[in-house]
């Protein structure tokens, strides 16, 4: 029998339908970029052939080193006694020699052992001291060094004086000194050496050279002991033009080189040499200055 309970009559299944899903929006297509073209390819380089290695070359065997020649070893000059006291009377005159205590040959350059030992002598430098103005030039062994025909000693050497340092003076020395040597001709003085004779320099005022004595600057023999004295004797250039006047002079008169040493003392020309300075012959005083010394040549002789 049927309850007095209500029973509930089961409601019938509702049938949903699924909702369709919403639709994506289509991705909009990008546009597509074109291919590049592949870069053709190079083609392959051969490949180079290795060169086989050089044959070594075999080095030579060195050869043995010779050996070096020791530098020759410059000698000493060998100064005699005499010589010594020779120079230290030139220092008590001219002062110190420069280089000091040695010669010089015609270069102006020291002179070797082996120069000194073949010629016997060589020509030393003064430079001027306090309160003189020239240099001076002298020979140093000429007095000792024997003469050519006689074997006998020169006994003089010779001196010049230069306004400025100079190697004219050196060779002018080296010349006269030759000439002496070898003709035996020993000036004395008014003695004139000429281009003729042995002088090689085409300067002017010094293509001759007149023989003078040295007082007073010097006595007229400087002696040494052992008896090796010797006689100064002063050269001092001069021009053709002087050496003209003087041959002109008549010799029953006066002895024309006496009258041109006494010119060229008043004149102020002595005892400088000086290739610079103006004929003695193209002086405004010339006549005056020659007048003078040809009256006292005469008067000397008389």
């Amino acid at each position: 029998m049927p309850s007095g309970k209500k029973t509930s009559k089961a409601k019938p299944a509702v049938k949903t339908t699924p909702k369709p899903a919403p639709k994506k929006a289509a991705a909009k297509a990008k546009p597509v970029k074109p291919v590049k073209s592949a870069k053709p390819i190079k083609p392959i380089k051969p490949v180079k052939q290795v060169k086989p290695p050089k044959a070594v070359k075999q080095a030579a065997p060195k050869k043995p080193l010779a050996a070096k020649p020791a530098a020759p070893v410059k000698r000493a000059i060998v100064v005699s006694a005499t010589a010594k006291h020779r120079e230290k009377k030139f220092n008590e005159f001219f002062g110190p020699a420069q280089p000091r205590g040695k010669g010089l040959n015609v270069l102006g350059e020291p002179i070797s052992a082996d120069e000194f030992d073949a010629q016997g002598w060589c020509i030393m430098q003064f430079p001027p001291p306090a309160g003189r103005m020239s240099w001076i030039y002298a020979t140093h062994g000429l007095s000792t060094s024997k003469l050519k025909n006689s074997g006998e000693p020169a006994r003089v050497e010779l001196v010049m004086h230069w306004r400025e340092k100079h190697t004219l003076p050196l060779q002018l020395l080296s010349d006269v000194a030759k000439y002496i040597l070898e003709t035996g001709n020993v000036p004395a003085p008014g003695h004139i050496i000429t281009a003729e004779d042995a002088i090689s320099t085409s300067v002017d005022l010094a293509r001759h050279c007149v023989a003078l004595d040295a007082a007073p600057m010097l006595p007229p023999r400087i002696e040494i002991p052992g008896g090796h004295g010797f006689t100064p004797l002063v050269l001092l250039g001069i021009s053709d033009a002087e050496l003209e006047y003087a041959m002109k002079v008549p010799a029953q008169l006066a002895d024309g080189k006496q009258v041109l040493m006494e010119a060229l003392r008043q004149g102020g020309v002595y005892p400088v040499t000086d290739p610079k300075r103006l004929c003695l012959t193209r002086r405004r005083d010339f006549n005056k200055v020659w007048e003078t010394a040809f009256r006292t040549i005469r008067e000397r002789k008389s």
